[in-house]
């Protein structure tokens, strides 16, 4: 379609950047799920009643990992 409509020839990208872009996806999808992931753990030891682990919620342990 775009190479129809606006004369634009699709093998004309470079395949570095169709490498690039794909690797921005990727590590913006991942990025979001391992957020979800760390912040789903974080609220499960800040709310635990062990206080060993409500200490792994402090921001301490927090900019370690």
């Amino acid at each position: 379609m775009i190479q129809y409509g606006y004369n634009v020839p699709v093998n004309a990208v470079p395949e570095w950047f169709c490498k690039v872009r794909y690797y921005i996806f990727y590590v913006a999808a991942a990025n979001a799920r391992y957020n979800m992931m760390f912040a789903a753990a974080d609220r499960y030891f800040c709310s635990c009643r062990n206080a060993l682990r409500r200490q792994w919620s402090s921001p301490k342990i927090a900019v370690r990992l």
